[in-house]
């Protein structure tokens, strides 16, 4: 079978000095990016190196480590933890390895020596696989560390190793791109269903922006993937120096959902690819898969575009996609707009109560509510009238969340009822009694 093969290389400091690569595929710092995720991914916008300080207190060495090693602090993760503890040759020309306190506990005795692999100029250790908390998150986290004996003086730094970056040529034109092992795992073919600490995760600069940003320029890795309506096979190496797409034959068959424009994020047991259909129907590669997520695009009578949307459903639906054959799929509306209430009633004058809508369609999905393209479309409202049908109350759901601090000398039940802005929006909303005594 005929296929036409595109290549990516992405090299990071370490990588490169490994495969002895010159030229414009050097390490770089990092990529601008808009947002890569909560957790790994957070360090590496950070932009520059990050220096090292010496330990401030003198920290015990194994015999064999004193007076030839220094040891430094290595702040990662959020400020508020104890940094890591690292032990330096004092002369780093000398090639010996460096040493970690990966568990934390003071002892440089237990640890595994990180080798030394030379550069020109500079000295590369790693990659090395540390667990930190991150944004709040506990997770793992690598990097390399490197000895610059180049530029402003002669510095330790450590470098986020988490990253491979260079072009990508697809259909004759170079994309900026790049691999990420998202799950810290030291692999970057880890097939990718969620989150960026679940699995791998690759970017590439579609617009040639020189930032990766937007869901159309973040991809979960999977064994294949769509872009600009082609499909294409997706493979990418275990150490991250190589992304293959290539375009074979594909049987491809047609999902129908009814729905003028929607998402879907599918996984066939490798990895999760998103659809873009367009009036209904979107065309896809022959296999069964699971619908995880979903995003629904409907516009209201303003011409005011919305985004209902869940990046987990469940239970996730199934759907098997046969060649020049079309499955119908059906999601979405119609939905009914519920309440919830933290805590629960019955309540009192000045307790503050916060309501949370329920945005429930087709299969008991529920979905979120978004903005498109900046165009923000006024917040979901909640509606509170007393026993005779008059407003007492009208607030606004930001996030579909609103807090109501319960005003001195109301008592009695009240009506609670969800409102949507959006004109020619069809939904059922479902009342809801508060009782305050």
């Amino acid at each position: 079978m005929w296929s036409r093969v595109v290549f990516i290389t992405v090299l990071s400091a370490g990588v490169a000095a490994l495969a002895g690569c010159a030229g414009r595929l050097e390490y770089r710092a990092s990529p601008k990016v808009k947002y890569m995720g909560p957790f790994v991914l957070a360090k590496v916008p950070a932009g520059s190196l990050e220096t090292l300080s010496p330990a401030p207190e003198p920290v015990p060495l194994p015999l064999q480590l004193e007076g030839r090693y220094r040891v430094f602090e290595m702040p990662l993760g959020d400020k508020d933890q104890e940094p890591f503890l690292a032990a330096f040759p004092a002369q780093p020309e000398s090639n010996e390895p460096l040493y970690i306190d990966l568990d934390r506990d003071g002892d440089f005795a237990d640890e595994e020596p990180v080798a030394a692999s030379p550069r020109t100029g500079d000295i590369v250790y790693g990659s090395v696989g540390v667990t930190v908390r991150q944004a709040g998150r506990q997770g793992p986290y690598r990097f390399w560390v490197m000895y610059r004996r180049k530029g402003w003086g002669t510095r330790w730094h450590v470098l986020p190793g988490c990253y491979t970056y260079g072009t990508a040529v697809i259909d004759g034109k170079e994309y900026r791109a790049a691999l990420v092992d998202s799950n810290g795992t030291g692999r970057y073919n880890d097939y990718c269903w969620s989150g960026p600490w679940q699995g791998d995760w690759y970017y590439l600069d579609l617009d040639d922006n020189g930032v990766f940003e937007g869901s159309g320029e973040w991809f979960m890795y999977s064994h294949q993937v769509c872009l600009a309506g082609k499909w294409y096979a997706v493979e990418a190496s275990a150490d991250g120096t190589r992304l293959t797409f290539s375009r074979p034959d594909f049987e491809l068959g047609e999902i129908r959902t009814g729905l003028e424009d929607f998402r879907l994020k599918l996984t066939d047991g490798s990895g999760a690819v998103v659809a873009r259909g367009r009036a209904g129907v979107v065309e896809v590669p022959t296999g069964k898969y699971k619908v995880i997520g979903v995003n629904f695009y409907p516009t209201d009578d303003d011409g005011r575009r919305w985004n209902l949307w869940q990046f987990h459903v469940e239970p996730p639906g199934d759907v098997e996609v046969e060649a020049e054959a079309a499955t119908e799929f059906l999601f979405g509306p119609p939905f009914t707009i519920s309440l919830q209430t933290e805590p629960a009633g019955p309540y009192r004058a000045g307790q503050k109560v916060e309501f949370r809508l329920v945005i429930t369609g087709r299969r008991g999905w529920t979905y979120k509510l978004a903005g498109i393209a900046s165009k923000y479309m006024s917040a979901p409202e909640i509606v509170i009238t007393d026993e005779a049908g008059a407003t007492i109350h009208v607030g606004v759901c930001e996030r579909l969340k609103h807090s109501w601090t319960i005003p001195a000398g109301l008592r009695g039940k009240f009506g609670a009822r969800p409102k949507l802005t959006a004109t020619g929006f069809d939904y059922e909303a479902k009342p809801l009694t508060v009782e305050i005594r």
